[in-house]
């Protein structure tokens, strides 16, 4: 339950923006230390992301290190969750900690005012027009804010918490424009039903390119895999122990032993994986994750797949000649479909201008702690071995203390 009681309607002592994972992390152990709080949120739900996920999705950490603060998976629940069951659980959490976010409400605009500990934040919102949305006013009363009006809100601190799979990246390639087959990004991929008895190209060969491959061969698809790059991959479980929660017993050691550890076991596990047209990465997970943020794959059955010939690896694209795709290596095959698992950018660019605290990708310099403006915080970018529940729940934790004080 919430153990404050807000000024007004849009003065507050601290601002979150997004009402996904982190957001509701941080919604809840602000309210947990009597910190008042506004949440925006641009849908009209929490957990948006998660929702409009393929359904064949799973939490890839066990749920005993994935539950976000103070309020725990149910025992009933699978070790790794399914999507459905990843929702209800924040809504449930929502519910759990009262958490009512403002929905409907783009950020399109982010200014300071004043400087140092004086500093004041200063978010516009957009209300979405598709949706009528109810807010208080000064004294409380409940009002309809029209279509399309702009609403502002000042606070004391201000956390981003928008996630790092914001916005799809696209790529493209000669020819593109000339295939008549279905195009489409993972964020838009539900399940291989449509797809039965097609060839289909999945590019890129992180986890949800890999699994969609296994989502689309279940289905009766005929998939084959674009993977451009050397990679690393981890199977799920190390005899019955979970992948991920070795990296939390081994993230005190150093990354290269850690590495070493984790590749030897892979391969013995799961063989040499580049005569099938997978090369491994010159350096481990842990550095790769740390130097790029790059994740490993762990395979849920995919890679069996691969090794039986079920999904064929080709290199990277070439081109595109009308439905036939060339790859890199002069191969070529004709192609009913094209889904891009190409990753996202968090583009945190797009309504908050302070590049000194961005990159040149609208990626957070820090995460988990105060910036380098006083006041501004982002949790739930930071690309943990340990996994991102568990990271996000670290951060939210974090965070809370340090307003509080």
């Amino acid at each position: 339950m919430k153990l404050f009681k807000r000024k007004s309607a849009t003065d507050t002592n601290t601002i979150i923006i997004g009402a996904g994972p982190a957001g509701l992390a941080m919604a809840a152990c602000l309210a947990k230390k009597g910190v008042d709080y506004i949440l925006l949120e641009k849908t009209n739900e929490v957990a948006p992301a998660w929702k409009s996920h393929y359904d064949r999705l799973h939490l890839h950490t066990a749920k005993e290190y994935s539950a976000l603060p103070y309020y725990p998976f149910p025992k009933l629940f699978a070790r790794y969750p399914a999507r459905q069951q990843v929702v209800r659980y924040l809504e449930d959490y929502a519910q759990h900690f009262n958490i009512e976010p403002e929905f409907n409400h783009t950020v399109t605009n982010i200014r300071a005012n004043g400087a140092g500990k004086k500093r004041t934040w200063q978010v516009t919102a957009q209300v979405n027009p598709n949706h009528d949305t109810k807010v208080f006013n000064e004294v409380g009363s409940e009002q309809l804010v029209a279509e399309g009006e702009k609403k502002t809100y000042t606070a004391k601190n201000l956390v981003i918490a928008t996630g790092y799979n914001r916005v799809p990246q696209l790529p493209s390639w000669e020819g593109l424009e000339g295939f008549t087959g279905t195009v489409m990004h993972s964020h838009d991929y539900k399940n291989g039903q449509a797809f039965k008895g097609k060839k289909v190209l999945v590019v890129g060969f992180g986890n949800s390119g890999a699994e969609i491959s296994l989502d689309l061969w279940e289905h009766g698809a005929r998939p084959i895999q674009s993977v451009r790059s050397a990679v690393n991959v981890l199977p799920r479980e190390v005899l019955g122990q979970p992948t991920l929660a070795m990296g939390i017993w081994q993230q005190h050691l150093p990354p290269k032993l850690i590495d070493s550890i984790n590749t030897t076991t892979s391969k013995i596990l799961m063989g040499d994986l580049s005569k099938y047209g997978l090369k491994q990465l010159d350096k481990g997970p842990i550095q790769t994750l740390k130097e790029k943020a790059q994740v490993p794959m762990l395979d849920v059955g995919t890679i069996d797949l691969i090794k039986r010939g079920e999904i064929i690896v080709y290199p990277g694209i070439e081109k595109f000649e009308g439905n036939d795709v060339v790859f890199s290596d002069g191969r070529r095959e004709t192609i009913d479909a094209l889904v891009l698992a190409t990753g996202y950018r968090p583009c945190v660019d797009e309504f908050l201008a302070e590049h000194k605290v961005l990159d040149n990708h609208g990626t957070p310099q820090s995460s988990g702690t105060e910036s380098k403006l006083d006041g501004l915080f982002f949790c739930g970018f930071y690309i943990s071995p340990a996994g991102m529940f568990r990271e996000m729940a670290r951060e939210a934790k974090q965070i809370a203390k340090c307003i509080k004080k």
